[in-house]
């Protein structure tokens, strides 16, 4: 067994930086018996743990296997990273709960509200066109008819695509309905697409049969398109964007978020996921969302409403770099356009960091929000984890006008804040007593917390509550393609937002469901329902379009006349055939004088007349549940683009041009016969 030797005096000056050892005796002594001789120099016995303590020497550290290493990070660690003794320059404030000068917080100057005019149509597909409006779904319908050329050619013969006509293609009626169909998916569940147009009588719903043909869909839905794949730049590119192939929708609806309201003081910037499972490079895994897997989005919202102001979609790091601050670099850019105003940021503890809150303080903006406790530039007194903090207690550092708290209240954790103090006040919430407290007769309390503590869970929650209204009747479709289940989920966020506008400034606010089955029935112009005469052979719906008017005084009759004729035979009269459902073009298609051109046509001959006449929608009034008329007037004339009858004069200008043509056609007639 080796024995190892001692250390020699030499040895012992040069481990400890020592030069002249006269200078040093002082602080270690040698006996003359150890410099007697060379031999006995070797020799010198040396108490090993006094030596240990004093060395910090690389060369004892590697000696001693890492052990010392390992307790110089955890002492970093629990100091954060660039700390320094003098406590990173936080001190201890004032008073105990910090001191913030009112003249050094932004006075917020924004005026919120809409910065543009409220849509004439106050309804929720008014609403709806402020994001999504004919731009964008003739954007669709070009980049639809484009990609169908391109690629029909190339796919499998589908029975449902062989019907595609590629030099018609598709237009923006077809494309709304494609969008309203969607929609309607969210709002009526079934097992997979196919079923919305099943006979079966246990599945079965006529609204998507009477919109569109199953076939038809299928075959839409699958050249569905919104950018031009002949164009997209190759990876590694300098104009390369990962997000091409939604990149004109995406930037569409950033600006149109931004420029159609704007927000109140308080905002709050945090992260959500778009579901999705399938292979895309950025997919992101978050534990603590309802959907952890998924493409991530950073959204910039009004606090109060949820109203989404600036958003922005992680695609992954920019190659091999190794990202610096991501977080605070993500809240810089969603709020460059609103900096030098007195907005307040609440943020959590993923964006947060003292450079971020001094940043955004000198930018004329607050900024509150939780922080990791072993952050750069933290105070390193209260965020180390040695530290224990009461239930209920605070512990207050503060530089400059910033303000940093730990609080242990369900748990520990620390904030920082260049706006509210630790200042305690009153919730307004009760707290609940245990049964031990209930049997000595404590009287329940109202809950007091810090004001950074209360001001942060009233204003955090802007996204959580934009998610929630995502979560419910979601469109997404099955799909192997990321950018579809991206682009139905920005139209998603579409109709979210269009939402909350109209319960903000409409009289009457709509349950969710009732506003997206109101959109829905805007969308595939199934707003008014009438009954149609089944014995007119060319009223027959055709795939894709809207019934005219008819005469239901000639079907009546002629359906009488049969069973006279039948009765006075001796035979049984049949049962007349069941009257079919007919839709009315809605207000924007009546009104819009751009993709229809309305003219006047004659009306289309019947088995039975050369030249049918029908009740003239603006004419005909009637009354009371049975329709009674007070005045009807049949007309051998119709809008060739609205297929509904109507007089040559004034019923053909008042039908186009007024939103109430019943109301303006009984005021017309009042005058009428005052002259008379």
């Amino acid at each position: 067994m080796n024995r190892r030797r001692a250390l020699s005096r030499e040895e012992i000056l040069r481990m400890l930086d020592l030069d002249d050892p006269v200078e040093h005796d002082s602080d270690i002594s040698f006996s003359p018996e150890e410099t007697s001789s060379e031999s006995e120099e070797e020799t010198v016995p040396v108490p090993r743990p006094v030596v240990a303590r004093s060395i910090t020497s690389r060369q004892t550290l590697r000696g001693r296997g890492g052990s010392a290493r390992r307790t110089s990070r955890n002492r970093i660690g629990a100091r954060g990273r660039g700390s320094t003794d003098d406590n990173n320059g936080w001190l201890e404030p004032p008073n105990p709960f910090g001191l913030i000068s009112e003249e050094d917080i932004p006075t917020y100057t924004g005026v919120s509200g809409m910065k543009v005019p409220l849509p004439t149509d106050r309804t929720p597909l008014g609403y709806f066109t402020l994001f999504v409006d004919n731009v964008v779904i003739d954007r669709f319908v070009l980049e639809t008819n484009k990609f169908a050329k391109q690629v029909k050619e190339h796919l499998p013969d589908f029975y449902y695509l062989k019907r595609w006509n590629c030099d018609t293609g598709t237009d923006s009626t077809e494309m709304r309905k494609l969008i309203g169909i969607l929609m309607a998916m969210g709002v009526v569940s079934k097992p997979t697409e196919r079923s919305y147009w099943s006979t079966n009588s246990i599945m079965e719903t006529p609204f998507f049969k009477k919109v569109m043909p199953r076939d038809r869909f299928l075959a839409l839905f699958t050249f569905w398109h919104l950018n031009d794949n002949e164009e997209a730049p190759l990876p590694g590119s300098p104009d390369y964007d990962k997000l091409y192939k939604i990149q004109p929708f995406f930037s569409h609806l950033q600006e149109r978020f931004s420029s159609v309201y704007y927000p109140e003081e308080n905002m709050a910037v945090d992260e959500s996921v778009m579901p999705w499972r399938g292979r895309v490079a950025w997919r992101q895994f978050i534990a603590n969302k309802p959907c952890r897997y998924g493409m991530k989005l950073y959204f910039l919202c009004e606090s109060s409403s949820g109203y989404i102001v600036k958003m922005k979609m992680y695609t992954g790091k920019d190659g091999n770099k190794r990202e610096v601050d991501h977080g605070p670099n993500v809240v810089k850019a969603l709020t460059e356009d609103y900096r030098n105003k007195g907005h307040t940021i609440f943020t959590d503890s993923f964006f947060t960091s003292s450079d971020l809150v001094t940043y955004m303080q000198e930018n004329g903006t607050s900024y509150v929000g939780t922080v990791l406790k072993h952050r750069r530039g933290n105070p390193t007194d209260i965020s180390s984890k040695d530290m224990k903090v009461a239930k209920g207690k605070t512990v207050v550092r503060q530089k400059n006008n910033v303000v940093a708290v730990r609080y242990n209240d369900r748990k520990d954790f620390m904030l920082l804040s260049s706006k509210f103090t630790a200042e305690p006040v009153d919730t307004g919430k009760t707290v609940r007593l245990t049964r031990e407290q209930r049997q000595r007769g404590e009287e329940a309390r109202n809950a007091v917390k810090p004001m950074l503590v209360h001001e942060y869970n009233k204003s955090m929650n802007g996204v959580d509550h934009f998610d929630q209204h995502l979560s419910y009747y979601s469109f997404n479709r099955k799909t192997v393609k990321w950018w579809k289940r991206a682009a139905t989920h920005l139209l998603h966020m579409a109709v979210v937002q269009a939402m909350i506008l109209f319960n903000k400034y409409e009289d009457k606010p709509k349950p969710q469901a009732d506003f997206v089955l109101d959109l829905v029935m805007q969308l595939t112009n199934c707003g008014v329902v009438e009954r149609q005469d089944p014995a007119d052979p060319h009223a027959e719906r055709q795939d894709g379009e809207i019934l005219a008017g008819d005469d239901e005084g000639q079907g009546n009759d002629e359906a009488a006349a049969g069973e006279v004729e039948a009765a006075a035979g001796g035979v049984e009269a049949e049962e007349p055939p069941q009257k079919r459902m007919r839709v009315k073009p809605m207000d924007f298609e009546r009104l819009s004088h751009a993709d229809n051109p309305h003219r006047l046509v004659p009306n289309p001959p019947t088995a039975k007349r050369m030249r049918a006449v029908r009740n003239c929608e603006c004419c005909t009034i009637a009354s009371g549940k049975k329709q009674t008329y007070i005045r009807r007037v049949q007309t051998s004339y119709m809008c060739k683009a609205c297929k509904v009858p109507l007089c040559p004069d004034p019923c053909f200008s008042i039908y186009h041009s007024t939103k109430d043509y019943k109301r303006e056609m009984r005021r017309y007639y009042s005058i009428i016969g005052e002259e008379e």
